[in-house]
């Protein structure tokens, strides 16, 4: 699955923005915290890992102008990478009411087995349910010659 980096883990992992030498800042995944050393793993590309010392990270919350990024390619696919994993950390949370906490250290692999059955399951409720709203609205609209493309219009304009 080409998205597997964004799928959320359990605990999920704490977010940040983290500052390599001769690059700048960038969304990471805190594998774990060492005194004073995060190791991150980022967002976009090849999900390479680094151990940043703390004065280099920085809240995910935190506005993104301040960090005065030049926007690449790179850097806005791993920010849109960023997003769709907190788009599904959210549908998650909705969902189990279990993904509330950050963790510094959430490498089992059971757990992460666990949360992409989750995210699985979430993903089969809202998929259902599109199709069911869909089957409501070609009954209610009486229009039933719909070509396949035009059905999953709404669901894909949503993704």
């Amino acid at each position: 699955n080409k998205h597997w980096f964004c799928k959320p883990c359990r605990p999920p992992h704490m977010l940040v923005y983290a500052k390599q030498k001769g690059y700048p800042y960038w969304p990471a995944k805190v594998i774990k915290i060492n005194g004073d050393l995060y190791d991150v793993r980022f967002f976009g590309g090849l999900h390479q890992r680094a151990a940043v010392e703390k004065a280099y990270i920085r809240p995910i919350s935190i506005n993104i102008n301040s960090l005065q990024v030049k926007r690449t390619s790179s850097w806005n696919k791993a920010c849109e990478e960023l997003k769709r994993h907190q788009d599904l950390l959210e549908k998650l949370r909705l969902a189990t009411n279990n993904f509330t906490t950050p963790s510094q250290d959430s490498s089992s692999d059971e757990s992460d087995n666990e949360s992409i059955q989750d995210i699985e399951d979430a993903s089969q409720a809202a998929a259902d349910e599109a199709a069911k709203e869909r089957e409501r609205v070609v009954e209610d609209s009486d229009i039933s010659d719909l070509s396949e493309d035009e059905e999953e219009a709404p669901l894909l304009k949503r993704l």
